[in-house]
């Protein structure tokens, strides 16, 4: 079966459930209306007859079957609301097929003009090489697949690091079951932030230590006062000086406790993502090393993270409960506010740490069902082998990954050892530009860890792209074009100095200069970059730089 019957299969098979459950939906809606509707008759009716006991018995019954009705519902729509993801994704696979990706989301946050090469490779923005490969929903998750796609955070044993691309590449279920569970409940930078200054604030850990022992004595007192008074029939207004001092702890630690709650208030759709996630990876087997490795830093007897995480987000629900009108009488007697912050701050001290490790595992599966997605979707890419030797780019049927296959261009090309310029020369519209982007982006997806655009390869895992195609003029900062051009140079050469394995790659040098100056000047750069010691292309016009070959 072809990928494009895959996806178009799974879009139909998926709109039949979601419509089952949509169906369901409506079922249990109306179950809510006559279950509410029945409810009123027999409490009129026993009301009407004096029958207060059975009233609030047909009450207490009525609560417990509407929430249950409640819990149902939504686990209805949870359910529909993931066969909706799946359609979705499938649905931009095929988007991804036809290299139609003006709908996918473009990571356009994460550009940055001065990095080495993304601007260039077109990395993020519109038709970029994070449509075609993302596929993360959260957060840390799209963190660091933006990194690795800057080259930055790089396996660190890449052979480890492809069998566990390869092993995802072939659960075609699973890369879609994790994207649909991130993408019910997602969450923005700003929530983030939010919630990783709470994770490193200690200050509500100051709080409780300063009040530890009142949190438990005061309300007791008060639970036994409130017994005493009420056998004894003593008059409550004895109970007013325990509730004035209960008021003054909770006044003086309001500031703290709502900072805490507008920090957290975002993150529990994270947390819930995460559980959601760790359990599908519970129920996955896998058997490459580095999968295994994240396998069991989340799921192990010592630490379970769906079982913490889980914790985590009922301490914030609750406390988040704070805003709930019936929740102020509970919390005076009870301190409820200052309980919650207590038992969260005991689980941030001794979790911290471990979630931070939880999230990292979980981000890391992110990016390996990103790379997996694409490998699954073009089963004609290949995995590089990564070697240590330096300056070595050996492959064939090299192709651009964002062309689409039916009209990609394909080449051999092999480059060894330092000191190799190579010279590319051909009228417009040639493919030299092309050329150096089809080269330069498989480099960089190599180097991530994933297949490549091509049928075989050999590629140094040390070289650093450098790229420098596209210097703009700037006319707010009085720049010209030529004058971009030279600090891109220079930018290049600093990089070079601070001792990187630099594979460069430069498009019609210097060409906002005439044709003299641009002759003199491109040789004397392409000889300097000889002199040390690093390679790469470089595409021109003019026929006599090739000659220098």
């Amino acid at each position: 079966m072809s990928n494009q019957n895959y996806f178009e299969n799974n879009i139909a098979e998926f709109g039949v459930q979601a419509k089952a459950k949509s169906n369901r939906l409506n079922m249990v809606g109306t179950l809510r209306v006559v279950w509410f509707l029945s409810f009123l008759i027999v409490f009129v009716y026993f009301a009407n007859i004096r029958q207060l006991e059975l009233g609030l018995l047909s009450f207490l019954i009525f609560i417990i079957g509407f929430g249950l009705l409640v819990i149902w519902y939504n686990r209805l729509k949870f359910s529909q609301d993931q066969f909706q993801n799946l359609i979705k994704i499938n649905e931009q696979e095929l988007q991804r097929l036809n290299m139609d990706l003006g709908q996918l989301p473009d990571g356009n946050e994460f550009s940055d003009s001065k990095h080495r090469y993304t601007n260039d490779l077109d990395i993020f923005g519109a038709n970029s090489v994070y449509q075609l490969i993302n596929r993360t929903s959260t957060i840390p998750g799209k963190d660091l697949f933006s990194r690795r796609l800057k080259g930055e955070q790089l396996p660190v044993d890449h052979s480890d690091y492809q069998d566990s691309v390869r092993e995802i590449a072939r659960l075609p279920q699973f890369i879609q079951d994790y994207q649909a569970y991130g993408m019910h409940f997602e969450i923005g930078p700003e929530d983030y932030d939010s919630f990783s200054s709470w994770l490193e604030d200690d200050g509500e850990m100051n709080l409780v230590k300063r009040n530890s022992i009142l949190l438990y004595v005061l309300p007791a007192i008060f639970l036994i006062g409130f017994v005493i008074t009420t056998v004894l029939s003593i008059t409550y207004y004895t109970l007013l000086p325990l509730i004035a001092i209960n008021l003054y702890l909770l006044a003086v630690n309001h500031s703290k406790t709502s900072q805490v709650v507008e920090q957290t208030s975002s993150v529990v759709k994270l947390l819930k993502t995460y559980i959601y996630h760790i359990r599908l990876i519970r129920e996955t087997k896998f058997s490459s090393s580095f999968t295994l490795s994240l396998y069991h830093n989340l799921i192990n007897e010592a630490n379970d993270a769906e079982k913490e995480i889980h914790e985590l987000s009922r301490l914030l629900d609750h406390l988040q409960a704070r805003t709930n009108l019936l929740h102020i009488f509970i919390n005076i007697p009870l301190l409820l506010d200052l309980q919650w912050m207590s038992r969260l701050s005991q689980w941030k001290e001794d979790k911290r740490d471990l979630l931070k490790s939880w999230m990292s595992s979980l981000a890391e599966f992110e990016t390996l069902v990103s790379l997996g997605g694409t490998s699954f979707l073009n089963p004609d890419w290949c995995y590089p082998a990564m070697t240590d030797e330096e300056y070595i780019l050996h492959g064939k049927g090299f192709g651009h990954p964002m062309i689409k296959a039916g009209t990609r261009v394909y080449n051999d090309f092999t480059l060894r050892g330092p000191s190799k310029a190579v010279i590319i020369t051909g009228p417009n519209m040639a493919g030299k530009s092309t050329f150096l982007r089809t080269i330069a982006l498989n480099v960089v997806l190599a180097q991530m860890g994933g297949a490549v655009c091509a049928s075989e390869v050999a590629i140094s895992k040390n070289m650093k792209v450098f790229t420098a195609m596209r210097s703009q003029d700037n006319l707010s900062e009085n720049i010209s074009s030529f004058y971009a051009e030279l600090d891109r140079i220079h930018q290049l050469l600093n990089y070079i100095e601070t001792g990187n394995k630099v594979l460069y790659f430069l498009d019609e040098l210097l060409k906002g200069t005439n044709s003299a100056d641009r002759h003199r000047g491109a040789e004397a750069l392409v000889k300097q970059l000889i002199s040390l010691k690093v390679s790469g292309f470089v595409s021109t016009h003019d026929i006599e730089l090739g000659e220098l070959t």
